[in-house]
C-alpha cells in the first residue's frame, strides 16, 4: 500500500482530484450566490427611506410588501438580462451608466469655502453672470387676424391708433379684440416677452420704440397690436455686497466644475484613445 502511496501517478491522480473538488465547491459556492437574492435589513431601510422621501409617509406593511416583491423581480429580471448579455452593446444602459458615474465623482468633488477676496476676484471677472436685464412695462390693444385677414387686422389696428391720439388716450383694450392673456404688464425682460408673444416683431419694438406714444400695429405670435410703451429700464451690474449669495453659488459651480473636468482627464489618462476615424 505505502509503495502505491508513492507513486507519481498516485500523487498526479490526488492532485488532480483535489484540483477538481475545489473547484466544484467555489463553482458551487458561486453558482449559489448568483441565485441568492438577499433582501437585508440595510435593503429594506433603503427602501423605506425612499418612500419617506418621495411620499412624506413611512409605507404600510402592505406598502412595504409590495415594493420588496418589486425589488425581487427587478433584481430577478436584472440577473436574468446580464446572464443573456442584454447589458452589452446597449446605447442606454452604456449612457445611463456612464451618468451615475459622472454624478458619483460630481458628489466626490468638494469646492473648499471661498474667501471674501476670491468672490471678489470671481465678481470682477464674470461681471456678465451678474447683470440684470432690461425690462419694460406696457399696455397694448389687440387685433386678431384669423376671422378677417391680416390686412383688415391691420387697418382696424390704424383706426383706433388715429383715434387714441386724438383723444390723447393711454390706455383701452377695449377698442381691439379680446385677448387671452393680460393687456398691462409691468416689469418683464425680452425672454419674458418671446416666452408670451413668440419670437415675432413685437419683442424688439418694445425695447426699441419711443417711450408714452402709442406705436403699430406691431404683430407678434397671435396676430397685431398697438404698444404704449409706459417705462424701460436698463440694464445694470449690481454692487457685490447685493448679489453676494449669488456671486457664492456661481463661484462654487465654476470650481465644482473645474474640479470635476480635471478628475476626469486622470481618468481618461489610463485609457488609450485611438482615434481611427482621423486616418479616414
Amino acid at each position: 500500500m505505502r509503495r502505491i502511496f508513492r507513486e507519481p501517478l498516485v500523487h498526479f491522480l490526488l492532485l488532480g482530484g483535489l484540483i477538481f473538488f475545489t473547484a466544484t465547491y467555489f463553482n458551487n459556492k458561486k453558482r449559489i450566490a448568483e441565485q441568492t437574492i438577499v433582501i437585508s435589513n440595510e435593503k429594506i431601510g433603503n427602501i423605506v427611506r425612499l418612500y419617506q422621501v418621495q411620499t412624506g409617509n413611512f409605507p404600510t406593511k402592505t406598502q412595504l410588501d409590495a415594493m420588496i416583491e418589486d425589488y425581487i423581480k427587478e433584481e430577478v429580471y436584472y440577473r436574468e438580462s446580464v446572464k443573456t448579455g442584454l447589458d452589452k452593446e446597449d446605447e442606454i444602459i452604456r449612457r445611463r451608466l456612464s451618468q451615475k458615474m459622472e454624478f458619483l465623482q460630481s458628489d466626490l468633488s468638494v469646492v473648499p469655502p471661498p474667501a471674501k477676496k476670491q468672490l471678489q476676484d470671481f465678481y470682477l471677472s464674470h461681471l456678465s453672470q451678474f447683470r440684470d436685464s432690461s425690462t419694460v412695462s406696457f399696455t397694448h390693444i389687440f387685433f386678431s387676424s384669423d376671422k378677417t385677414g391680416v390686412a383688415n387686422a391691420q387697418e382696424r389696428a390704424r383706426q383706433v391708433r388715429k383715434t387714441l391720439e386724438e383723444n390723447h388716450s393711454q390706455r383701452d383694450p377695449a377698442m381691439g379684440d379680446p385677448f387671452s392673456l393680460q393687456y398691462d404688464f409691468a416689469d418683464i425682460n425680452k425672454l419674458d416677452v418671446i416666452q408670451l408673444f413668440g419670437n415675432k416683431p413685437m419683442k424688439d419694438s418694445l425695447f426699441e420704440s419711443p417711450l408714452k406714444k402709442w406705436i403699430g400695429p406691431v404683430e407678434s405670435g397671435y396676430g397685431w397690436h398697438l404698444l404704449f410703451i409706459l417705462e424701460r429700464k436698463k440694464s445694470i451690474i449690481p454692487s457685490f455686497e447685493s448679489v453676494l449669495e449669488k456671486v457664492k453659488e456661481n463661484y462654487t459651480a465654476t470650481e465644482k466644475d473645474s474640479l470635476n473636468k480635471t478628475s476626469f482627464e486622470k481618468m481618461k489618462n489610463k485609457y488609450i484613445i485611438q482615434r481611427d476615424y482621423l486616418n479616414y
